[in-house]
């Protein structure tokens, strides 16, 4: 949760700077928007699920013990 938190704030930050430095162009913000929603995409697509193990299920170290 952290690690979206900080990708969020990095992303957008990064976009509020662009879109900082063309005050004048109306056509930057849809384009930057349109950039933060696919890099969304890449960085979930990129992290995957890790499956979790059941409760009864032991780990390689506690079941050899």
């Amino acid at each position: 949760m952290l690690r979206a938190a900080a990708w969020t704030l990095g992303l957008f930050g990064v976009g509020t700077s662009v879109v900082g430095l063309f005050p004048e162009s109306a056509w930057v913000e849809p384009i930057v928007l349109l950039a933060l929603g696919i890099a969304f995409l890449y960085v979930s697509a990129r992290t995957g699920f890790r499956e979790r193990r059941s409760r009864g299920e032991l780990a390689p170290k506690q079941a050899a013990a």
